[in-house]
């Protein structure tokens, strides 16, 4: 199978992400929704269609608003096109130089909006609380106006990517988020969490001065729970009352030694387990022997990544535990093609000053091939998840 097929003339299939390469006619439309899981349509190397290719893109947002539309030029965007395109519902833009987002509002009424990461700190985005039916919102780095948040009632993806801020007051009123990832940031207080009763999904990664885990007792409802890169991280934190939660990850988390609490997760299927480079073998086999022992005490795991640590005797056991090994592998290639970026998605947060000329698995999967300039890493190093 291959993974990246490309059109000789227009466009390349990545993954299902449409990296668009030439003008587009009316004839591409049945052509594109051919495209084997496509999911987005991006523009990176071509940076000057004609109006033509606007109008015959929202003829195809017309017939299918779920299409996400990605813009990612790191130069200055004219929202201008916008104008021709009031299908779009699903909006993403990677634009380093950019300072003013707001013309967005004027053009398009939205369900899902992704804002990367800018040079500028001033960059202001209030104007999202325009956006009354906005489900899905991506921002990377902190900008003004993020308090809008709180507006958007009908909210059920929020993902904060370098962000800072003292608390999660921002959605505490929120009652529909069911997907919340924060990577990156900073939060003295995550009390707020607690308030989201219908929360199915919480990835917090390499997010910083979180004092207790207090809040997970609440979430009744929490389907998937991620700890990644979370670096003072030396046990896991109480688990109880996760009555729901039918997997967690755990990874890269170079401090710690304690993962026992696992066990009270009565309603666990899938069970992950990464270790960080150099890590401390002491750490990794004291990990090991306590995965292995909740594995084979639980009567509700049926899938985990620990077959590759087992000897033949372990494997055989987890084998007669009805572990299927190619259940596993297809949960795990789920997970890391999910919005095309997992593979990266954490990659360490660089400065704005630093610059990438390699090529690398997300860069081929999104279509962020052949450099027209040289692009900072750090909008690089978290390709937007918009929905």
């Amino acid at each position: 199978m291959r993974l990246f097929k490309q059109n000789k003339e227009s466009w390349g299939n990545f993954s299902g992400n449409i990296n668009i390469y030439d003008n587009l006619k009316d004839s591409d439309i049945p052509k594109l929704i051919k495209e084997p899981n496509i999911h987005s349509i991006q523009f990176y190397q071509f940076k000057t269609p004609n109006e033509k290719t606007w109008k015959v893109l929202n003829n195809f947002y017309e017939q299918f608003p779920d299409i996400r539309l990605h813009i990612f030029w790191y130069d200055l965007v004219d929202f201008g096109f916008l104008k021709h395109l009031p299908a779009v519902k699903r909006f993403a833009v990677s634009s380093f130089m950019t300072k003013d987002f707001t013309p967005i509002k004027d053009y398009l009424d939205l369900t899902g909006l992704s804002v990367g990461e800018t040079k500028s700190v001033a960059v202001d985005l209030g104007f999202i609380s325009d956006f009354k039916d906005l489900k899905y919102f991506y921002v990377d780095g902190m900008k003004k106006g993020l308090a809008s948040v709180s507006q958007l009632k009908n909210l059920e993806v929020l993902t904060l990517r370098g962000v800072k801020l003292p608390d999660l007051e921002i959605i505490q009123d929120l009652r529909k988020i069911r997907e919340l990832n924060l990577l990156f940031g900073s939060y003295k207080n995550l009390d707020a969490i607690s308030t989201q009763t219908n929360l199915q999904e919480l990835e917090i990664s390499r997010t910083r001065q979180i004092p207790n885990y207090d809040f997970l007792s609440s979430l009744n409802n929490l389907k998937t729970l991620i700890f990644e890169g979370m670096s003072q991280l030396e046990s896991l934190p109480s688990l109880k009352g996760l009555d729901s939660l039918s997997k967690i990850q755990i990874d890269n988390n170079s401090r710690l030694a304690d993962i026992n609490t696992v066990r009270d997760l009565q309603s666990l299927e899938t069970f992950l387990l990464f270790f960080p480079e150099n890590f401390k073998a002491a750490l990794k086999k004291k990990l090991i022997d306590q995965a292995f022992k909740i594995i084979l005490d639980s009567k509700t795991i049926n899938a985990t990544n620990m077959w590759r640590l087992a000897d033949n005797k372990t494997k055989q056991i987890l084998k007669d535990k009805r572990l299927n090994f190619g259940v596993i592998i297809q949960k795990l290639n789920r997970y890391l093609m999910r919005n095309n970026d997992a593979t990266t998605r954490n990659i360490r947060k660089p400065g704005d000053t630093g610059i990438l000329k390699f090529c690398t698995f997300t860069q081929n999967c999104n279509g962020l091939i052949g450099w027209s300039s040289e692009f900072p890493a750090s909008a690089y190093c978290h390709p937007l998840a918009a929905r």
